[in-house]
């Protein structure tokens, strides 16, 4: 009885322990969220002070960060329309379509319709290639 009670005083001494170690962690979470925050504040501020004091170079900048964006998202919308053109296979068996994780190289394309016209759905060989996405 002697031992359990002692297992006990160890037992919640770590518990103690441990929410102490808890607390101080969240404490220092905070802290550090504080900061970035304020920080973030301060880099607002001085950048609309920047803008009041130079507004042409501001309107040319921000001209240049949105015509840059523009073009960026467009390039993204074509590479995901080519990606999803590139991965995708039909099966005329099911008449389905099924998504490879990635453009399969043309020994994977080889492979599978190798498997496939030995009686394999297309699905069930992407999947045990590892390159069905859902």
């Amino acid at each position: 009885m002697n031992m359990i009670e002692k297992l006990k005083n160890k037992v919640t001494a770590l518990k103690e322990k441990l929410k102490a170690k808890v607390t101080a962690l969240k404490e220092k979470a905070k802290d550090t969220a504080r900061s970035i925050k304020a920080y973030g504040k301060r880099l607002a501020s001085k950048a609309l002070d920047w803008i009041a004091d130079n507004p042409e170079k501001a309107i040319v900048i921000g001209g240049a960060i949105a015509g840059s964006c523009k073009k960026a998202i467009k390039a993204k919308r074509r590479y995901d329309k080519y990606r999803r053109f590139e991965c995708r296979v039909y099966d005329r068996r099911t008449d389905t379509y099924s998504y490879s994780t990635r453009p399969l190289k043309a020994r994977e394309k080889q492979e599978l319709e190798c498997r496939y016209c030995s009686g394999e759905r297309k699905s069930d060989v992407l999947q045990s290639m590892g390159l069905l996405k859902y």
